[in-house]
């Protein structure tokens, strides 16, 4: 019994050796949220849209007309492959809109932050709200 688990061990360590498995996944995420006074639902739809497709995500507003965004997108400059998502929500309240950012990137460059500042820039300009 004792070689047969000897043997067994030398087997997977060699298999491990030949054929090694690659790392799982790591996921980098970033948020952020804003009150913004003056905006209506639809300005803040509006932008929202406006910056994901610069961005080149897929978009989707989960359910309809519900200022709840989803973008995802594995087009990118540098051809990493890496798969990047976002969600970013309206949310009437009564100091105006709460606006909210998730993103996530995948690896090899995990890089969310960059894509939640790059959404944010796109939909406030370069003077972001206090969040």
């Amino acid at each position: 019994m004792c070689r047969l688990i000897r043997g067994g061990a030398l087997a997977a360590a060699l298999l491990a050796w030949i054929f090694p498995l690659a790392a799982p996944a790591a996921i980098d995420q970033a948020s952020a949220h804003y009150i913004v006074p003056n905006w209506s639902f639809s300005m803040c739809r509006d932008r929202i849209q406006t910056a994901l497709r610069a961005e080149k995500f897929a978009i989707f507003e989960v359910p309809a007309n519900s200022g709840d965004f989803r973008g995802y997108s594995n087009v990118r400059e540098d051809a990493s492959g890496s798969l990047d998502t976002t969600n970013i929500n309206c949310w009437p309240t009564s100091g105006g809109m709460r606006i909210t950012f998730g993103c996530a990137s995948q690896t090899p460059d995990n890089h969310a932050q960059e894509i939640c500042f790059r959404l944010i820039a796109r939909v406030f300009g370069n003077h972001p709200p206090k969040g």
